[in-house]
């Protein structure tokens, strides 16, 4: 529900500018767009798509002096992304400093194991004075856009700022080519890790709420989506135990795996749901969930089942199996009385 993965057999430069204007992205050799994150820190965020309008871009004076002094220690190629050896060992040297979980391999983080490439993927390559590749930005290019991929460093290179510069020389290129946006993804507000998207500056944020394309000024008057899922399960919560019922609120850190494996495609889709009337002892949880597309609460009963995911290939982790989808309310009132009538 609140994320969709497409694996489409082709990609073309229209067909990937209405991807990017509708707020998806590429990952691997899928598009995907989220509602949600678990961030790092273990809170539940919004993904806050974003992209620069190059047509209202400018140079700041930090970004004119930083394409100055890299400037005249590197050169910059711009040619078809190379998969080869050295960039291998860039990649994996640059995984030692990186933030977040990434593919261990550079061909992993961009074709994630898929046998054809469906995208037309580019590269500005880094090299220092010497001719060693220092770095590299990887991007795919729209009709009137420019997705942004990837940058990637040698650590030793790490006081030059390369992961911030090739977003600015990315944005460069755009412009050079006359393209009309450059999309660097989302950001995460209350996580700082990918506010520096923010600073190339000119940027526009999708509104959860209209799916329009606003200027970054105006994010402060958005309400954001947590925000909402929060006090719709919260309603709920109050109006079970006004009716003597247990209620608790519940993380679901696994939301995303049915969308990634159809083989998990009856897994709970939601990130939080609440719990009514929570018993241990039995095998199966009676769920209220909020769908904030379609403004209803969903009355749901899961069986607990354990299982892998991408991110815990190794360890058991406990999954929500749908087994029973009750039926759709409009009011927390309305959701609570029926779950009251199941108990």
């Amino acid at each position: 529900m609140y994320t969709r993965i497409h694996h489409p057999t082709d990609v073309p430069p229209q067909d990937l500018d209405r991807y990017l204007r509708l707020g998806w992205y590429r990952i691997g050799q899928a598009m995907v767009t989220c509602r949600f994150v678990w961030a790092r820190d273990g809170v539940l965020r919004d993904a806050v798509w974003t992209r620069t309008d190059l047509d209202a871009y400018r140079q700041r004076r930090s970004h004119r002096r930083l394409h100055k002094r890299n400037g005249a220690t590197f050169t910059v190629t711009d040619q078809p992304l190379v998969l080869d050896q050295e960039h291998e060992e860039v990649y994996r040297r640059y995984l030692t400093v990186a933030q977040g979980h990434r593919p261990t391999t550079l061909e992993g983080a961009l074709h994630g194991g898929a046998p054809l490439d469906r995208f037309r993927t580019r590269e500005l390559a880094l090299r220092d004075q010497y001719g060693r590749l220092a770095g590299f930005c990887a991007f795919d290019l729209g009709r009137e856009s420019l997705q942004s991929l990837m940058g990637v460093y040698d650590p030793a290179y790490r006081r030059h700022g390369l992961g911030f510069w090739t977003l600015l020389l990315e944005v460069e290129h755009a412009r050079r080519l006359g393209l009309r946006y450059h999309y660097a993804g989302y950001v995460l507000p209350g996580d700082v890790s990918m506010d520096y998207k923010l600073r190339v500056g000119a940027m526009e944020f999708l509104d959860p709420d209209t799916g329009t394309w606003r200027p970054w000024e105006a994010f402060e008057q958005v309400h954001l989506p947590t925000d909402r899922l929060e006090g719709s399960l919260q309603d709920v919560c109050d109006s079970l135990r006004a009716r003597g019922i247990a209620a608790d609120l519940a993380d679901y850190r696994f939301h995303e795996v049915g969308a990634w494996n159809p083989q998990l495609g009856r897994t709970l889709a939601h990130p939080r749901v609440v719990v009514v009337d929570p018993d241990e002892a039995r095998g199966w949880d009676l769920l209220v969930a909020r769908d904030l597309d379609r403004r209803c609460y969903e009355l749901i009963v899961a069986l607990r089942a354990e299982g892998r995911t991408p991110t815990e290939p190794v360890e058991r982790v406990q999954l929500w199996v749908v087994a029973e989808r009750i039926g759709t309310f409009e009011t927390a009132e309305r959701v609570a009385s029926m779950a009251a009538a199941r108990i």
